[in-house]
């Protein structure tokens, strides 16, 4: 270990002993799968967890000697989430001190010395794990599962992104299969940086085979530290992230934990599917029925849910017709054969009409009302829809409601 890093080493090591665990802060971590580009997307910041970081973080925050003290002068944002195969890190940090880089030799090599974004890591926030570095071989990985990552955008060498592992020390294979992309601001106000660990690497001594599943807890907590020159942690400030203000980053008891959840639905997607279905219309449909106004489903926000929200859900959310039954995008006759075929038109059943079965104006039965809607809202054999529709007239919407009317009663004789 160079000197600088064991300087560093040496200063993070006090604070293992600093403050005393008050809770900690449990956070949900969806299901999200990124691309690892260096770049934290529009898409992926709003299917993650995000976890701020600015100044001051009532979470715990330790300034050492010349340390920043505004959100400009160091500050971050982590983004994480999970899949089927990885854990899944990101960090947006602002810095306008410069960027400090060690050598990295063949990468894979300790950076608590130089600018560096540091999650740390608990398998099944185990307390009964614990935090140990400078194992011998023999010993590392071992029982001490609990681990903190060393993770930089750039090094002094120019090795490039990399990562690094105290306490169950990575192998070859594990460092290799870890991803790492990043990238440094055009005027070196920040840096981004994007990891995927794979369950395996991330489990290694605590779960080889490990596969996750929703409402899994583990430990999971942030440090970021600046350097502001060379010349140890005494020119640099520690940002942390820890439980109820505490700062013992060597007790993965104070970690804050992450309870794996399912993935972050957009408005509208209330069966979380991640698609605007028919099944979001049968949820809408009974909340409207229901009288209940949950937040949830008051799709045009104005405090009640009723048959308008599903009409805003159908324009504005799915951006198709009334009466496009099958969700196609385009309201036509392939619609009639569907809510036809389904044979609830004017039935003797109360309520038992949904979307798909011709209820196309949230009452819970297909009858002509539901042909008004549609064909007022003028959609019929005109393809996609765009941004803004011309009305067509009262005359051509009363002709085509009859004929199609009229062509019922005739399959019915």
């Amino acid at each position: 270990m160079s000197v600088q890093s064991f300087r560093a080493f040496v200063a993070v090591a006090v604070l293992f002993v600093c403050g005393s665990a008050l809770g900690q802060i449990n956070r949900d971590m969806p299901k999200f799968t990124i691309t690892p580009d260096g770049v934290v997307s529009d898409s992926e910041k709003a299917g993650q967890l995000e976890v701020p970081m600015i100044w001051p973080v009532e979470t715990g925050a330790i300034p050492l000697e010349n340390a920043g003290s505004s959100e400009e002068e160091i500050s971050a944002i982590w983004y994480v989430s999970w899949d089927d195969i990885n854990l899944n890190i990101a960090a947006v940090v602002k810095d306008d001190s410069p960027l400090y880089q060690l050598d990295a030799g063949d990468g894979n090599v300790a950076y608590n010395a130089q600018d560096v974004m540091q999650p740390v890591f608990n398998p099944f926030n185990n307390h009964d794990h614990f935090f140990e570095d400078g194992l011998p071989d023999d010993l590392d990985p071992g029982d001490s599962v609990a681990a903190i990552y060393d993770i930089v955008v750039q090094t002094a060498d120019e090795f490039g992104p990399d990562i690094y592992r105290h306490g169950p020390k990575l192998n070859s294979d594990e460092w290799e299969s870890i991803t790492v992309t990043g990238t440094i601001n055009d005027d070196e106000s920040g840096y981004t940086v994007e990891v995927t660990i794979p369950w395996a690497t991330a489990m290694d001594d605590a779960a080889p085979n490990y596969k996750p599943e929703i409402g899994d807890e583990h430990g999971l907590s942030f440090i970021v530290l600046s350097f502001f020159e060379e010349g140890g942690a005494d020119k640099a400030t520690l940002f942390t992230d820890f439980g109820e203000g505490s700062n013992t980053i060597g007790d993965p008891t104070t970690w804050n934990t992450v309870t794996l959840v399912g993935p972050v639905a957009e408005p509208g997607d209330f069966n979380t599917n991640g698609q605007f279905d028919t099944g979001d219309l049968d949820l809408l449909l009974t909340e409207i029925l229901s009288g209940n106004n949950s937040p949830a489903f008051d799709v045009d926000s104005n405090g009640i849910v009723n048959s308008t929200d599903q009409t805003t859900w159908v324009k504005e959310i799915a951006n198709t017709w009334i009466g496009d039954s099958n969700l196609d995008g385009e309201f036509n006759s392939t619609d009639f054969v569907v809510v036809f075929g389904a044979g609830q038109y004017e039935d003797s059943e109360a309520l038992n009409s949904t979307w798909a079965t011709g209820d196309w104006n949230g009452d819970g039965e297909f009858n002509s009302s539901d042909f008004v809607a549609a064909f007022t809202d003028g959609g019929y054999e005109r393809g996609l829809r765009p941004a803004a529709v011309p009305e067509p007239s009262g005359v051509i919407l009363f002709g085509i409601a009859a004929m199609l009317l009229t062509g019922r009663r005739r399959i019915g004789a």
